[in-house]
């Protein structure tokens, strides 16, 4: 979605390697293990030491959290979508204030503005969303989907009517 929508280059941070693979099929552009690598000295070669212009962060994991408000860059964009399971400590004055970024609390979606890009985008061919579909399986067999997820080893999984 991202490149579709002009992303120049698309920077992907996850510690699953199932998910960095479909990251990697998905048009990331470079894709990183956070346990293993240097965030920050990757988005500063990857951005002339800039920061992101926009970050999206999904885990809601407190470090990953803080971690977004350190690589985005000044004036950027941090959208949390991942839900904390705890209250995460953040340095406002230095991280959110000084740097002047927008932070934005993803709940939902705006439906029909999303639907109409989304809907533009695959009419287009700008995106190809078959390699997120990574489970088709009958509605009976819900709570093997939903295990498969649990388990980190599916993207999307798609309930077929029987």
């Amino acid at each position: 979605m991202a490149r579709a929508a002009g992303a120049a280059r698309v920077l992907a941070s996850e510690i699953n390697p199932m998910r960095r693979e479909l990251a990697r099929r998905m048009g990331a552009h470079v894709v990183l293990d956070p346990r293993h690598e240097d965030l920050a000295a990757a988005v500063g070669t990857a951005t002339g030491g800039l920061g992101v212009d926009l970050v999206c962060e999904m885990s809601g994991h407190p470090d990953a959290i803080r971690q977004a408000m350190r690589l985005v860059r000044n004036g950027g964009r941090v959208h949390l979508l991942g839900l904390p399971k705890e209250e995460v400590p953040l340095d406002i004055s230095g991280t959110l204030i000084f740097k002047g970024i927008t932070v934005y609390g993803v709940i939902g979606r705006k439906m029909y503005e999303t639907w109409t890009q989304m809907t533009a985008f695959l009419k287009a061919g700008l995106i190809d969303v078959r390699p997120v579909i990574t489970h088709r399986l009958p509605f009976g067999d819900f709570e093997a989907g939903i295990e498969a997820i649990r388990s980190g080893q599916a993207g999307k999984v798609i309930l077929l009517m029987e």
